[in-house]
């Protein structure tokens, strides 16, 4: 729990310095984030753009929050550690981080908003920015059947300066329902192996 606590303790201040990895001529021009805050997440009303088609219905959703599982292990690899990345689209600006895991859970039971979850396999240190595998979820039920890919253009990971961002866009490339859209905000709901 410590490392958790040091990655957003690191992360409070407006301009922490760090440079994102990719194209960060996009990103002189983005919006402002939220500072991180250990027990909220915060998303502007333009932080994501994303349809989610679910059984026929198609929904937009306006605001993206960011997480990440840091696969650090007891001992943290010689080149670097690698991390899951789970992006949770939804009309929520401000809730706190226990019911976002509610949300990120699998089980559907906790979560008090609706929306969708995109979720990648581990992705290396360093191989972050690119075309990635992801599985989309609905957060409040089974049965979204949409397989894609997470494009990462920019990223400043959340162990090498917190809260870190993220900046890209999903896309549906099998299953019988899809979701579509770019996003960018700063990482919040951080979990770590150890």
């Amino acid at each position: 729990m410590r490392t958790l606590v040091l990655l957003f303790a690191v992360g409070c201040g407006a301009d922490h310095g760090s440079h994102p990895i990719g194209d960060a001529s996009a990103s002189d021009d983005a919006p402002s984030f939220p500072d991180a805050d250990l027990y909220f997440c915060d998303a502007t009303a333009d932080s994501a753009h994303v349809t989610v088609t679910d059984a026929g219905t198609a929904t937009t959703y306006s605001r993206i929050h960011a997480g990440a599982l840091i696969e650090s292990g007891p001992v943290a690899p010689v080149n670097g550690i690698p991390m899951t990345i789970q992006l949770m689209f939804t009309d929520a600006d401000h809730f706190s981080t226990t019911d976002g895991f509610d949300c990120i859970a699998p089980d559907y039971a906790g979560c008090p908003f609706t929306g969708a979850l995109a979720r990648t396999d581990s992705i290396p240190y360093g191989a972050e920015v690119g075309t990635h595998p992801v599985v989309f979820d609905s957060l409040t039920h089974a049965g979204l059947d949409a397989h894609g890919t997470l494009t990462i253009d920019a990223i400043i990971r959340p162990v090498d300066a917190a809260p870190g961002h993220i900046r890209g866009s999903v896309t549906t490339t099998s299953g019988a329902d899809s979701v579509t859209g770019t996003f960018e905000n700063n990482f919040c709901l951080l979990t770590a192996t150890i």
